[in-house]
């Protein structure tokens, strides 16, 4: 059982830093909030592989691709679909992935079991029912840019995480993270450059906050997720951090952010039954 922890850990660390990202105004803020979180990130993987690591290989290419696709392009493209669409109409549209996945993760020999693949369509409908939570208005045009957006997402972060396991197979998860976060950061500061995006500078406090948790999730929160790979798969890993939306309801609700709703222990149930199916 213990080497189901690292993913489970690295969903709550993400679910929690999502909250923090959104209290910084990240829909106004969408690359420059990435950008600084990309940095501290980078900053941090590069002592650590000084240290640890060092090592350069086939996998680290994965790695790099990885990090343009899922980090640098897919997470924008997410924030962006929230903000013109809804959550209620991006996440069901993103969260798609962890079916996808389940198919391309046979690339690399991994099965494709009865349970994971209905392990895999009970998580997406718990997420949906979390998303129906949030809506708001938007006109059509923002609508359907939104759902494009989400679309987009959906395919790279697809292509982009299963990139991660050829990596995990040629390389270690400190380089691999490392590179990852280097490529996703480049991808901003090249797509910011290209569109004449300025980058903000927040006051002391939040810049220090962007920081930190660009250190928790992607230093670290990230770097169980790939070693989740290595140890059970991609497969089963992307099924069990699938929990991230509920944690993320939880620590709304004793932050004083939300109310829980019938709605939230109706999701609650479908994702740990996801969970139960897949670790078993």
């Amino acid at each position: 059982m213990l080497e189901y922890f690292p993913a489970l850990i690295a969903a709550l660390i993400w679910s929690y830093s999502i909250l923090i990202y959104k209290d910084l105004s990240i829909e106004k803020n969408v690359i420059s909030v990435n950008i600084w979180r990309l940095t501290a990130s980078s900053i941090f993987l590069i002592l650590i592989y000084l240290v640890f690591s060092r090592e350069l290989s086939l996998g680290l290419l994965y790695a790099f691709l990885s990090g343009a696709l899922a980090l640098g392009l897919g997470d924008s493209l997410y924030f962006y679909g929230s903000v013109y669409a809804g959550a209620s109409v991006a996440t069901p549209i993103t969260y798609t992935y962890i079916i996808l996945i389940q198919l391309t993760s046979t690339l690399y020999g991994e099965p494709l079991t009865f349970n994971r693949t209905i392990a895999s369509l009970i998580a997406f409908i718990g997420i949906v029912l979390l998303a129906r939570k949030s809506r708001i208005t938007a006109d059509k045009k923002l609508r359907n840019k939104g759902i494009f957006y989400s679309v987009l997402c959906m395919l790279f972060w697809t292509v982009g995480q299963t990139m991660l396991k050829p990596a995990v197979l040629y390389s270690d998860t400190i380089s691999i993270n490392l590179f990852r976060s280097l490529s996703g950061l480049l991808t901003l500061f090249l797509i910011s450059k290209l569109i004449g995006i300025k980058l903000s500078v927040f006051e002391r406090y939040n810049q220090f906050k962007i920081s930190l948790f660009g250190i928790l999730d992607i230093g670290i929160g990230t770097l169980l997720y790939i070693t989740s790979i290595s140890m059970i798969g991609l497969g089963i890993t992307v099924i069990l951090t699938s929990i991230m939306p509920l944690f993320t309801q939880v620590f709304a609700f004793f932050s004083g952010r939300e109310k829980v709703t019938y709605i939230e222990i109706i999701s609650a149930i479908f994702i740990v039954i996801a969970i139960i199916l897949c670790i078993h």
